[in-house]
């Protein structure tokens, strides 16, 4: 069994980098859905990952339950 990571996220642009690295090291598949940041400097490198995709931010608030992009559970793993 092959098993791979799919990573769905907003502007957790660090705490996303650092998992990419630590998902890297099992050698698993990543794939990586973006919602479109309003910095644009906090779009993940699709190099980083197999397979990236970005969409629009349909909700213009970064999180549609906080309606605060910083307030949403973002860990770190490991």
């Amino acid at each position: 069994m092959r098993l791979g990571v799919i990573i769905s996220m907003y502007e957790e642009y660090e705490n996303t980098l650092e998992n990419i690295k630590k998902i890297r090291n099992y050698n698993f598949p990543i794939i990586l859905i973006q919602s479109k940041p309003k910095d644009p400097n906090k779009k993940i490198n699709s190099n980083l990952v197999d397979y990236y995709k970005i969409f629009p931010d349909i909700t213009g608030t970064g999180n549609l339950f906080t309606g605060d992009a910083a307030k949403t559970i973002s860990h770190p793993l490991g």
